[in-house]
C-alpha cells in the first residue's frame, strides 16, 4: 500500500492501472482517512459557576472576626471566620487537667487493688472486700476514659471555633457579623458562601441524537477568547437537552453568561 501511495505522488503508473483507477483509489483512501479520525464538533456554550458551597460553624459562641466581604479572594487555609476563642480554650484546659486527675485516681486505684490482692492471698481479706477494691478499679478505669473523651470534645470545638478556606476560593456572601452569637444547636447557620477560584462550567444546548452520544467523564476542549482548556462532561440533562461541562482556568477570570465554544470530539 506504502509502495501503491508513492507511486501515485511520484506520478508512476503500475501496468493495468488507469489515470481514472489510480482516481478512484485517491478518493477511497481519503475517505478511509477521514472515517478513521474522529470528528470534532463545535457547539456554542455559556460559562458559568460552579456550585455555591455554604460553609456554617458546628459549634456556638460570639463571633469575633470577620475577615472577609463579598467578591473577596482568599487562599486555601486563610482564616475566614473566628469565634470568641475563650471558651473553647478555657474547655480544652479543664479537660486536660481532668484527665490528669482521673490518672491519678486510676493509679491509686489499681496500687489499692495490687495490695488487697495480696492481702486476699494471704486469706486475711474476705471476698466482698477484694470486690469492692476491684469495682473502685473500674469505676477510676471508667472515669478516665469519660475524661479522655471530654478531651477530644473539648479539642474538636476548639478546632472548628475558626473557619478557614478549605481551598482558593471567591467569596460570594458572608452571612455573619462580629458581634453576632451564633447557636449550632439550635439550626446550622451558614456564615459564608464560596466558590472555588479557577473552577468554571459551561453550559451547552444539544439535539436529541448529539445528546444520546455524549458521556460522563468525555474529554472536551473549551475555546474562550482565543484560549483553551481541557475539560470534561460532568453533567448531562436529557430533559433540558443541555450538557454540563467543567474545566479549570487558574489564573483567569470569566464573566457568568461569557461566551464560549466547547469542542467534543
Amino acid at each position: 500500500m506504502k509502495r501503491f501511495i508513492s507511486d501515485i505522488k511520484a506520478g508512476i503508473l503500475k501496468p493495468g492501472i488507469s489515470r481514472s483507477g489510480i482516481f478512484k483509489s485517491g478518493m477511497i483512501l481519503g475517505l478511509a482517512f477521514i472515517s478513521n479520525n474522529a470528528y470534532a464538533a463545535d457547539y456554542d456554550a455559556v460559562i458559568t459557576l460552579p456550585p455555591v458551597q455554604e460553609y456554617s460553624l458546628p459549634v456556638s459562641a460570639m463571633v469575633e472576626k470577620v475577615n472577609v466581604s463579598a467578591g473577596q479572594k482568599v487562599k486555601k487555609g486563610d482564616e475566614i471566620i473566628v469565634l470568641d476563642q475563650a471558651p473553647f480554650v478555657a474547655a480544652k484546659k479543664h479537660a486536660k487537667a481532668n484527665v490528669v486527675i482521673k490518672q491519678s485516681r486510676l493509679k491509686e486505684a489499681q496500687r489499692d487493688l495490687e495490695h488487697h490482692r495480696e492481702l486476699y492471698d494471704r486469706t486475711v481479706l474476705s471476698t466482698v472486700d477484694l470486690e469492692n477494691v476491684e469495682m473502685r478499679e473500674q469505676r477510676a478505669r471508667a472515669h478516665l476514659a469519660e475524661a479522655k473523651a471530654q478531651l477530644e470534645v473539648a479539642e474538636y470545638e476548639l478546632s472548628y471555633s475558626k473557619l478557614s478556606a478549605p481551598y482558593d476560593a471567591l467569596v460570594l456572601s458572608v452571612h455573619v457579623n462580629p458581634g453576632q452569637y451564633l447557636n449550632s444547636t439550635l439550626q446550622s447557620q451558614p456564615v459564608v458562601s464560596l466558590v472555588e477560584q479557577g473552577r468554571y462550567m459551561a453550559s451547552l444546548n444539544l439535539s436529541a441524537e448529539e445528546l444520546s452520544a455524549m458521556e460522563i467523564g468525555k474529554n472536551v476542549t473549551v475555546q474562550i477568547t482565543g484560549k483553551s482548556y481541557t475539560g470534561t462532561i460532568s453533567g448531562i440533562n436529557y430533559q433540558g437537552a443541555d450538557v454540563t461541562v467543567e474545566f479549570s482556568a487558574i489564573g483567569d477570570l470569566f464573566l457568568v453568561g461569557e461566551k464560549a465554544k466547547v469542542q467534543i470530539d
